[in-house]
């Protein structure tokens, strides 16, 4: 029964990391249609859109997998004979092997990056002055955030960015203060407290999390680019609501062009800073380029190909057996050969008149 219920999960784990590829290729073009359709649609919008194309996919690779589960259950080997299936049912133990590894490597180094940004607000930090968190709390409760926030300053970080949810915490530069002219820093924190606002941090563990899960498929990495992209953006027109001056925070954007922050941080000079200068000059959305437009035509292809009938990879052993005549082995050929030619023979040696 053990061996059973393992053959199950590997042969069903199998077929959904296959299944998943073209499933990725409805994901890229539904995706592709929301950057064309919400080039003049604020980035809140955008964001919620791609957010939810996302978690849709998800649902629809763990429906894969529940769904394949339950066809083999319900006819264990049926996949011997389908297009593809029969290497997938002799090699699921391999394919889930290797997943299940390069997966676990991939969490153990997320616990590692997510225990090294803890530390960082333990290793050489000093608390700021009191005038200062009164006014960061301020400009939190301005926003609508309840929590009490804690800012540090850092010696280690090279940009501001903002640590955990429950009790988050901002680190700015060492010195940072000292060097940056007040209305800077203000929104520095502004773009800072927008993420808690946002819980941009639970968002972007959550998207760690499914980019692992799903290493292999070029569709999670390339969403899950377009939503942290999208995140600063939503937190860019949040400062800029609040103060009302874009002019003033694209400066503030231009003067850490170069600053970066670990990427499991939410940080004021992450997601690629001229793309969001740009945004705010312009005033609208980026839009897909001529190699995006062929990405999706070959996207929309795989996924038509893919979304054929009993997931593409039919199940064609029932189906193959009652169109296609029944042959026999070869043994049972010449048994019959060697019946027909002593039943000649022996009509042959009988004598004339005689009946057989």
């Amino acid at each position: 029964m053990i061996l059973f219920i393992q053959e199950n999960i590997t042969v069903a784990l199998g077929f959904t990391l296959l299944h998943s590829l073209w499933e990725g290729a409805g994901l890229v073009f539904l995706a592709g249609l929301i950057i064309v359709f919400t080039k003049r649609s604020g980035a809140a919008r955008r964001y919620n859109l791609l957010v939810g194309a996302l978690a849709l996919f998800v649902v629809a690779v763990f429906f894969t997998f529940f769904y394949e589960l339950g066809q083999h259950a319900a006819s264990p080997g049926s996949w011997a004979g389908s297009r593809g299936g029969g290497w997938i049912g002799e090699h699921a133990g391999m394919v889930a092997a290797v997943w299940f590894a390069v997966m676990c490597m991939k969490l153990i180094k997320l616990s590692f990056d997510l225990y090294t940004l803890q530390r960082l607000k333990v290793v050489r930090v000093r608390p700021l002055e009191v005038d200062l968190l009164k006014r960061v709390n301020g400009l939190a409760a301005g926003l609508g955030i309840r929590k009490v926030i804690g800012v540090l300053e850092s010696g280690i970080v090279k940009a501001p960015l903002v640590i955990g949810y429950i009790r988050p915490v901002v680190l700015v530069p060492a010195g940072m203060i000292a060097r940056v002219a007040p209305e800077d820093l203000e929104v520095i924190l502004l773009h800072e407290l927008a993420h808690i606002r946002r819980m941009d941090y639970l968002v972007n563990i959550f998207l760690r999390i499914i980019s692992i899960l799903l290493f292999f498929n070029p569709a999670v990495l390339w969403v899950s680019s377009l939503i942290r992209a999208e995140r600063e953006n939503c937190c860019d027109d949040m400062v800029i609501r609040h103060t009302e001056d874009k002019i003033g925070y694209i400066r503030a954007l231009v003067r850490f062009e170069e600053q970066r922050a670990p990427s499991y941080a939410m940080a004021f000079g992450g997601g690629g800073m001229l793309p969001r200068v740009e945004r705010l000059a312009a005033g609208y959305n980026r839009t897909l380029n001529r190699a995006h437009l062929l990405s999706l035509l070959l996207a929309l292809t795989c996924f038509f190909v893919g979304l054929r009938p009993t997931f593409y990879i039919t199940r064609a052993g029932a189906s193959t057996q009652v169109s296609t005549p029944t042959r026999a082995s070869p043994s049972v050929q010449m048994e019959a050969k060697l019946k027909a030619e002593a039943e000649a023979a022996a009509v042959h040696r009988q004598p004339q008149g005689a009946h057989p």
